[in-house]
């Protein structure tokens, strides 16, 4: 096993109700990668803000969801210590499901103002990152 990191920063738009943490997702990924003299990933790309209900935001994102996705598989594949650097929770719809695939044995604590466990069901506004820990759970369809 190797004790090799990559840096992967996440700038995909993700059901986002404004742009504000793209950049502070940026400046992390980028600190951290100095740091450990490597050079970042960068996965998605800034896009207008979608303010629709979660079905259309979720095939919004879903190109940049899977990229992230696929990045993840593969690292974890090459034994590689992914480091991400996100924009929004909803993009654990992507990095939660490969987390559990290759460590179903990790524990993940999930510090947020909200539980973002809601399904189609009980959300009362359809925000996408609602959504964030109900889809990689199973409560909700992501396809991811």
């Amino acid at each position: 096993m190797t004790n090799q990191m990559q840096i992967t920063v996440f700038q995909g738009t993700v059901g986002d109700r404004n742009d504000l943490a793209r950049p502070g997702a940026m400046a992390i990924g980028k600190l951290m990668a100095k740091r450990l003299g490597l050079t970042p990933e960068i996965i998605g790309a800034p896009s207008a803000v979608i303010g629709r209900g979660w079905r259309e935001a979720l095939e919004a994102a879903r190109p940049s969801l899977t990229a992230l996705s696929d990045r993840l598989n593969h690292l974890f594949a090459e034994n590689i210590k992914p480091f991400t650097a996100s924009s929004r929770c909803a993009a654990s719809l992507a990095t939660l499901p490969v987390v559990a695939r290759h460590h179903p044995d990790a524990c993940i604590v999930w510090f947020d103002a909200h539980a973002d466990l809601n399904t189609p069901d009980t959300s009362v506004t359809g925000y996408l990152g609602g959504f964030s820990i109900a889809g990689p759970v199973g409560l909700c369809p992501s396809g991811l």
